[in-house]
């Protein structure tokens, strides 16, 4: 059996007892215990941690078939398994040592040029940022900008993959980017008599466009002691890269869903419109639910990226609600490639930068979430600090990139439910 079966059968299993303990439940017509909550919601933690082992399964599957076949390397010529070892330890110097404590080779492998200019791209593009101008200075302060590879992947995936939802693009500079609309709702087409012109009370489109800028967001400084960094057995993309990366994205998707749009994004559901109003501090009914569907425009409902986007606590406390007087609950998990796990039959995304349920908060939102645009400028970088901390004889590094964030249609493609304060 291969890994993939192996976790959606995983996956049938636990899906099966969380259906078993909840029928129960509905037979004895009474509301589960506290202990018995607690382990509806392990069941569906452990279901949707499944769905991410699957999508990372998938990723793999499809890096595997698209390799090229292997290059025999010439004579002499070492294997590609060797120039990444190579490129590892050229990285490994990098971080421990710096530029200046590596071989013109090494530099060359990573993309450092000695003489301080932006270099090429192989395992990140060093090149310089910092060179202060202080008598007897030699180590300038270099950037090493880190390709979405695995570990950034895989820190968006669990911070942010929310953003899969929306329209995410990326742009070489951070100039003023204007994302081109038109509206065209209040115009239609008309019956025609024979021989009457066509044109007669034609009317022109509106164009207009949002605007895209470019905020700088970071993972905030690790200053890391020296004889620490010499020392340190732990791959420095794990002990390092991994920690940055996961603080970074956590700020950006916080950013990108709860930003005012006044010298920060604006957030997705900063744009969203009232759609439904619950009670205070009340799990949003079956009612509740329905009634905001019902709020977003039907144009909107069968779009690509159509469906629900709420904290994995409120997802937890509003899947287990049943459908009428039915068994049936909102949330259904897949079992088959390439359909999603649904709530009331529409996708949803879980985005832990959203409220949960309390007084005046928004835990749920609808819509179409392609509406939303998310803009990068160019990668992530991780920046290495030779000289600002060299009085306490520590090395500083740092995450760092440079997003924006606004909706199309805001406040009609997308609502939310309220909770109603006091």
């Amino acid at each position: 059996m291969d890994r993939k079966t192996a976790l959606y059968k995983e996956k049938r299993k636990l899906f099966g007892e969380f259906e078993d303990m909840r029928k129960n439940l509905a037979k004895e017509t009474r509301q589960a215990t506290a202990e018995e909550t607690e382990k509806l919601n392990k069941y569906m933690t452990d279901i949707e941690e499944l769905d991410v082992d699957i999508k990372m399964e998938d990723r793999a599957l499809a890096i595997e078939a698209n390799k090229a076949e292997p290059v025999k390397p010439k004579a002499n010529e070492p294997s590609a398994d060797e120039m990444q070892e190579k490129r590892d330890g050229a990285f490994k110097k990098w971080v421990q040592k710096g530029h200046t404590g590596m071989t013109p080779e090494e530099r060359a492998l990573i993309g450092v040029s000695p003489d301080n200019k932006q270099s090429g791209f192989s395992l990140g593009t060093p090149s310089q940022v910092e060179k202060r101008a202080t008598a007897g200075v030699t180590n300038p302060t270099y950037f090493q900008e880190v390709d979405l590879g695995k570990i950034l992947y895989e820190t968006k995936i669990h911070f942010g993959g929310w953003m899969d939802a929306a329209t995410e693009f990326t742009t070489a500079t951070g100039r003023a980017f204007y994302w081109p609309t038109i509206d065209d709702a209040s115009n239609t087409g008309a019956l025609e008599a024979a021989g009457t012109d066509a044109f007669d009370g034609a009317t022109t489109l509106t164009y207009g466009r949002t605007l895209l800028n470019a905020y700088f967001y970071s993972s905030e400084g690790l200053a890391i002691d020296d004889d620490d960094l010499a020392d340190m057995d732990l791959p420095f993309s794990e002990a390092i890269f991994r920690p940055l990366a996961t603080r970074y994205w956590r700020a950006v998707a916080t950013a990108l869903t709860t930003g005012t749009g006044s010298s920060q994004p604006d957030g997705i559901v900063t744009n969203a419109g009232v759609g439904e109003i619950a009670t205070k501090d009340v799990t949003p009914t079956y009612t509740d639910i329905t009634n905001l569907v019902q709020k977003v425009d039907y144009a909107y409902h069968n779009m690509p990226k159509s469906g629900f986007m709420m904290h994995a606590n409120t997802m937890y406390k509003t899947a287990a609600l049943g459908v009428g007087s039915s068994d049936t609950t909102l949330w259904l998990p897949s079992f088959r490639d390439n359909m999603p796990s649904t709530i009331l039959g529409f996708k949803y995304w879980i985005n832990n930068a959203m409220d949960q349920i309390g007084t005046n908060k928004k835990p749920i939102i609808f819509g179409d979430m392609g509406t939303h645009l998310i803009r990068h400028i160019g990668s992530p970088q991780m920046i290495r600090l030779d000289e600002r901390y060299k009085e306490k004889l520590q090395t500083g590094f740092i995450v760092v990139g440079r997003v924006d964030s606004d909706t199309l249609d805001a406040g009609t493609a997308i609502k939310y439910i309220r909770n109603l304060g006091t």
